[in-house]
């Protein structure tokens, strides 16, 4: 009897592990069930990519439009006068709309809606077209690739891509589509166009689009195609040449080095020469601004950073801040009555100050922050937290943004004439020397080699740059010519 006992105590224990198993297997399904998820309330994006607002249309026209959205969408609806007349499931989102059965002159509404997984709608804004089957309206030409004011190397590829499209809406042919360069002329036919053989200056680039007709239309942007300036090495110590600054009279240049064994402030001339060393001091001097026989650096060695100044000649430094917070990268104003730095004594980000040059009391110039400020008469350039250049005037007025890039685009210093920025970036995906100018908004790349070139400054008589670059394997100062 005893193994009879022992089956059916077995029995009971198997029978109630999986009345357990079961309910906690309930209870898992009924907190899953019970846990809340968050609802998708985003609406998609669409817009009406043709036929553009305002325009004749006729013939058989390609109604497209482009949507997104954060999760994706699940249809595109076309409506013109308010009806529906597809909904577009998948890309591209399109509607041939057969307009010679409408009256000439009469008037219509397009709009497109995009719709979510969710049921979240979006709308586009509401495009306007008259119909008319007799029109002598041009082709539209549009260029896609490049983008306008794009830099180029000498020699590098340049890739053309555009497109045509008559008053009908048709896409023209490749034949139908030309360019061409204000500098070289005729570059070639087709909507895919590849050309190395530009020559370097600033080009007017146009695609002529020709319909069947022999109607034409026309779009253009400009690109630079640079070649290198011919680069003069200043220093060949190896030492971490950096932060140059030109003497008052443009013959010398200021800069940070630790050719000692310590990051102190060395004197060279442009000419060629062995540098001089000005500051020695155990702590770090970096960020030099030179105005008249004076020279504004900043330094570690009252045990937080300041700014101390020092003449030419060497001698003793002068400190001019003293502050528990950093004080960096200080500039003179044109006059040498004040000096702007940047400084994190507000207890938050580094902004940037403004304080008499002999010292006293600082006033706050910025809330954003800032870093790297150079002064012109009444304006300070500077490289704000973003990675963009900015500038500010002395009155308070809110900075107005420069560059808009995702790239780091940072050590602005300003033309003699003010009429342009030169500044480090790495918008080519290398850390390059630029041009901003004011006139006309151009951004011009300067230096295209594979290493680093940065800290730029411009010379008194606006005709040199001098820059930090590890071209050749270790740090030194070189300097070109303005293009």
């Amino acid at each position: 009897m005893r193994p009879a006992r022992f089956g059916r105590k077995v029995v009971r224990w198997f029978l109630g592990a999986v009345v357990v198993t079961l309910a906690a297997g309930f209870i898992l399904l009924a907190c899953e069930k019970d846990t809340p998820t968050e609802a998708d309330e985003q609406a998609p994006a669409v817009q009406v990519t043709y036929p553009p607002s305002n325009t004749s249309v006729g013939g058989i026209i390609l109604i497209t439009a482009q949507a997104t959205d954060n999760e994706s969408v699940e249809r595109v609806e076309f409506y013109i006068n308010e009806e529906l007349k597809i909904a577009s499931q998948q890309e591209p989102y399109q509607y041939s709309w057969e307009t010679l059965i409408l009256e000439n002159g009469s008037k219509h509404t397009i709009v497109a809606k995009a719709y979510d997984p969710s049921g979240n709608m979006g709308t586009s804004e509401e495009v306007s077209v008259v119909v008319n089957n007799e029109i002598n309206d041009p082709p539209l030409a549009t260029i896609l690739v490049p983008e306008d004011s794009t830099s180029f190397a000498l020699g590098e590829p340049v890739q053309f891509t555009g497109e045509g499209r008559d008053a009908l809406g048709t896409t023209l042919r490749n034949d139908q589509l030309s360019w061409f360069s204000d500098q070289d002329g005729y570059l070639g036919t087709g909507g895919n166009l590849l050309r190395n053989n530009l020559s370097a200056d600033w080009h007017t680039i146009t695609l002529v689009a020709t319909d069947d007709r022999d109607l034409s239309g026309s779009d253009s942007v400009e690109v630079f195609v640079s070649t290198e300036a011919e680069l003069i090495q200043i220093t060949f110590d190896a030492s971490d040449a950096e932060y140059p600054c030109w003497s008052p009279d443009g013959t010398r240049l200021v800069y940070a080095s630790n050719q000692s064994g310590n990051q102190d402030l060395w004197i060279v001339s442009v000419a060629g020469g062995a540098p001089t060393q000005l500051t020695a001091d155990l702590s770090y001097d970096f960020d030099p601004d030179w105005l008249g026989n004076e020279i504004l650096f900043t330094s570690l060695r009252s045990g937080n950073a300041d700014i101390w100044k020092i003449s030419e000649l060497g001698g003793e430094a002068e400190q001019i801040t003293d502050h528990t917070g950093w004080d960096t990268g200080p500039a003179w104003s044109p006059d040498g009555q004040q000096i702007v730095y940047s400084s994190q004594r507000g207890g938050g980000p580094q902004v940037l100050w403004v304080q008499p040059a002999a010292g006293g009391q600082g006033e706050q110039l910025t809330t954003q922050s800032g870093f790297e400020p150079d002064w012109y008469s009444g304006d300070v350039a500077f490289r704000a937290g973003d990675m963009n250049i900015y500038i500010t005037s002395l009155v308070g007025t809110t900075p107005v943004q420069i560059t808009w890039d995702q790239a780091r685009d940072m050590n602005p210093s300003w033309s003699p004439d003010g009429n342009a920025l030169v500044f480090t970036s790495d918008r080519s995906g290398n850390e390059d020397i630029w041009i901003w100018s004011f006139g006309g908004g151009r951004l011009t790349q300067l230096t295209f080699h594979s290493g680093r070139d940065y800290h730029p400054a411009w010379s008194p008589d606006g005709q040199w740059i001098a820059f930090s670059s590890d071209r050749n394997g270790t740090v030194d100062l070189w300097m070109m010519q303005v293009p």
